[in-house]
């Protein structure tokens, strides 16, 4: 799993916050508590953090009739709209 690159500062900021809650936490409070949950919790999210960065290798077959998603998820419309705000033109 590469992780994207716009992603690694991101990621070594959250690291080193969690590090020193942890670090913090586990100083004043060395004993097993009600506390540490929240350490569980950060580092909880730093797996759901790194999930949002993950580039997995896909293998892409480009033919006329394949959309391509940049991201997990199923397209589930694909509709003609008026959109002149960004587009600037219907689509």
């Amino acid at each position: 799993m590469k992780i994207h690159r716009e992603g690694i500062p991101i990621i070594i900021i959250t690291i080193l916050m969690i590090t020193g809650i942890v670090l913090i936490i586990n100083y004043y409070h060395p004993t097993q508590g009600a506390i540490h949950y929240v350490c569980y919790l950060a580092l909880t999210s730093l797996l759901v953090l790194l999930l949002g960065f993950r580039n997995p290798n896909r293998p892409l077959t480009i033919d006329q009739s394949t959309v391509i998603s940049p991201a997990d998820g199923k397209i589930v419309e694909i509709a003609e709209t008026d959109e002149p705000e960004f587009l600037e033109t219907s689509v």
